[in-house]
């Protein structure tokens, strides 16, 4: 709720900049406009994370495989 408040009173000029400061605070809890690019990037960890654990874990294998395919020819 916003009171309109005097110019003339004083301290009020004080009292508005709290209010417009307030309504900023507000309005920034609310702003949704970056949620999408949060939402991304929190995906692409969590495929790179996948793909590094996966790596991690098969990383021997895969180089025995192309040590024998390489010996092999």
């Amino acid at each position: 709720m916003c009171v309109e408040i005097p110019r003339t009173v004083p301290g009020a000029a004080w009292t508005v900049r709290k209010e417009e400061q307030m309504l900023k605070i507000e309005r920034f809890i609310h702003d949704e406009s970056g949620q999408d690019l949060v939402e991304y990037a929190l995906l692409a960890a969590f495929i790179a994370i996948v793909t590094i654990v996966s790596l991690r874990a098969m990383g021997t294998k895969v180089a025995g495989f192309f040590g024998t395919l390489a010996t092999a020819f």
